[in-house]
């Protein structure tokens, strides 16, 4: 049995012919792929940063839930609950039991004006102390952990001198803020 066709016989125009073909081929893939294989890359790229740019938003998120939290835990401490010179004096009569507290002798209190803002007061008082260093240092770390949120803002200590030895004098401005 004969098959009907016959066979073509292969020769170097035709090698030629079928290399030429595959090579157009490839070419004409690689310019049509070049554009999308770059916009892949740029996709690629922007879903990084996407990314990144997501997991930095929850961190933020996961921060103010945190936040949030810590503001209802003590929100109450910082809120005003009277007039500005009840808010004052309260200021003044922790600083004096926190000085008895830590055997600190207050040799002279000074309020200053206060600062009343849109959303916050800041109430400011200059404190004269006498202790030796121990106590001094206990009565700082006393008003920087009082519930009223108060902090020594501006520290100055010297040697008392005379026969005394160990005793300083300090001077202190303590500040304090209230939301309203």
């Amino acid at each position: 049995m004969k098959l009907p066709f016959t066979r073509v016989p292969f020769d170097g125009k035709t090698a030629l012919l079928m290399t030429a073909f595959a090579g157009i081929v490839v070419m004409g893939a690689a310019v049509v792929m070049g554009p999308v294989r770059n916009r892949f890359s740029e996709l690629e790229g922007s879903i990084v940063v996407s990314e990144r740019r997501m997991a930095s938003n929850l961190r933020l998120s996961a921060s103010k839930d945190v936040v949030e939290s810590e503001y209802r835990r003590y929100g109450g401490y910082i809120a005003k609950k009277g007039t500005t010179s009840e808010e004052n004096a309260a200021m003044l009569a922790e600083l004096e039991r926190l000085a008895g507290d830590c055997k600190i002798v207050l040799t002279k209190t000074t309020p200053q004006e206060s600062r009343i803002e849109p959303d916050f007061e800041e109430y400011k008082a200059d404190l004269e102390i006498e202790s030796d260093l121990e106590q001094m240092i206990r009565f700082f770390f006393a008003v920087e952990s009082s519930r009223q949120f108060l902090r020594v803002e501006r520290l100055t200590v010297d040697s008392k001198g005379g026969r005394e030895q160990g005793t300083l004098k300090g001077t202190l401005t303590v500040s304090r803020v209230v939301t309203l």
